[in-house]
């Protein structure tokens, strides 16, 4: 999801985990999605006018970035006891890493 795209209502009773530097907004989206579900809409939302991942936002590091998501799987399989799942998150997202490393165009 594109985080700028999204509207949540104040008294979801689910709030930004403050430990969290990196894919806090990620970890927020899908402790929401857990309680509440969520919605597709066929229609723009909002106009970025800088792409995901580019420089000059924090989602510049993308290494940092990286390790928010898996620290994201991580606490996700663990509330939900997915255990077993947590190696495959993990490869998952480190193949990412790699596959953006290797056809970054920066």
């Amino acid at each position: 999801m594109v985080t700028p795209s999204l509207g949540v209502h104040v008294q979801n009773g689910i709030w930004f985990n403050e430990q969290m530097e990196f894919a806090e907004d990620h970890d927020f989206i899908l402790r929401t999605a857990e309680k509440f579900g969520i919605w597709y809409l066929d229609m723009p939302l909002c106009s970025l006018h800088r792409l995901p991942l580019t420089p000059g936002g924090i989602s510049d590091n993308r290494w940092k970035m990286r390790k928010g998501e898996m620290r994201m799987y991580v606490d996700y399989c663990k509330r939900n006891r997915l255990y077993p799942a947590i190696p495959f998150f993990l490869v998952f997202s480190l193949v990412k890493h790699v596959k953006n490393m290797l056809f970054i165009k920066n």
